[in-house]
């Protein structure tokens, strides 16, 4: 889906969205200013288990902890090569590099802040 979108500027620019994409941040190519725009037609329950690579009914023998107190939940398929899958509850998974922190609520950012401070600190432009 294609939306024209306006700069401070004043120059017109489409942007294309893609269902599960929530926040866009694009630079205008006449005046380089940064701007983020939210997809207006994106839905929250689109992002439940579509970014797990897995089979549903094989997720509890692959879901493990970091430590033994944490609250997240990481799914280990080996299958991905670089896709870092974790949940919180096992009914919503998250996709690392796509959903964090635009698609955790304020508490599910702290408890995974809390317990990744490497993955907090390389996000922390997102922020």
């Amino acid at each position: 889906m294609s939306i024209t979108e306006k700069c401070l500027c004043g120059y017109d620019f489409n942007l294309d969205w893609n269902l599960d994409e929530k926040i866009k941040v694009v630079k205008c190519p006449k005046c380089n200013n940064e701007m983020k725009f939210q997809n207006p037609n994106f839905k929250e329950q689109f992002f439940v288990n579509k970014h797990a690579n897995v089979e549903e009914n094989n997720l509890t023998n692959k879901l493990y902890k970091k430590n033994s107190n944490d609250q997240i939940w990481w799914v280990n398929n080996r299958d991905q090569f670089g896709e870092h899958v974790f949940t919180f509850d096992k009914k919503k998974y998250y996709n690392l590099f796509k959903d964090y922190p635009y698609n955790l609520t304020s508490e599910e950012q702290k408890i995974f802040d809390k317990e990744n401070p490497y993955w907090a600190n390389y996000f922390a432009d997102r922020k």
